[in-house]
């Protein structure tokens, strides 16, 4: 077999370390919203999340830190210090966490832990029940909460100042329920904090900083209930109080 004369590497970074990905062909680059993997795919250990491609088709992004340190073994990427494997212990920085814009340029964190789906929900199919809002879903009624009002963005948020024609949202569902938390946009999966504070407000369980933005740590049960007052079970609630637990509050 001819040896290509020509390799196409990607360089990528970890732990403060540069190393190359040998690839056939680099196709575009793309703005992409990523969405969780299910349990089988995330055992393999090599993705960290999927997104669907313009065209359509499902396309799995890779995880850098799983793939360098499962291949290379220089002492430089397989050994963290003493004093950074501390700072991970202080902050969660194993945690994972699903980030979403609201307006006014908010960044919100909420735990991967229970995020059961990410849909896009159309606009016409959002209606009303008494002061509640709902939207028809796979032939349920969901209730769903605009995370940029629970938190009190109000008019600010961009679906109330622009004509949209579907929503990003987060969907939670335990023992048979589910409930939608509408949000601006969704922006990024990240695996823990950089700092933690116990800086709150309503709707809130502290704040973080990620990625070199402040961002709110939502409070999910305030959020879910908010949706559906009636929405927990005694179990659900010590399973969501799990997830919380993990944002270090």
């Amino acid at each position: 077999m001819e040896l290509p004369t020509n390799l196409v590497i990607a360089v990528l970074e970890c732990d403060g370390r540069r190393f190359g990905l040998l690839v056939d062909r680099v196709l575009d680059t793309e703005e992409i919203v990523v969405k969780p993997l299910s349990g089988a795919l995330k055992a393999i250990g090599a993705f960290a999340g999927a997104t669907i491609l313009g065209d359509g088709r499902v396309s799995l992004i890779l995880d850098v830190q799983s793939l360098a340190r499962r291949t290379m073994r220089s002492d430089g990427v397989e050994h963290v210090s003493d004093q950074t494997a501390a700072e991970h212990a202080t902050t969660g920085d194993g945690q994972r966490l699903l980030v979403v814009g609201l307006g006014d340029n908010r960044r919100v964190a909420i735990p991967l832990d229970v995020v059961t789906r990410l849909e896009e929900f159309k606009t016409e199919s959002i209606e009303r029940v008494g002061r509640r809002e709902v939207v028809r879903y796979r032939g349920e009624i969901l209730p769903l909460v605009r995370l940029s009002h629970h938190l009190g963005g109000g008019a600010r948020s961009s679906y109330g100042t622009q004509e949209v024609t579907s929503l990003p949202g987060v969907v939670y569902s335990a023992r048979g329920r589910s409930v939608a938390i509408v949000v601006d946009e969704i922006v990024d999966i990240v695996s823990g904090q950089d700092a933690h504070s116990d800086i709150d407000d309503a709707g809130l369980v502290g704040s973080a900083v990620i990625r070199d933005r402040v961002t709110e740590l939502l409070d999910v049960r305030a959020a879910i209930l908010a949706a559906d007052p009636n929405f927990f079970t005694e179990q659900a609630q010590n399973e969501l109080a799990e997830a919380s637990k993990r944002l270090g509050v």
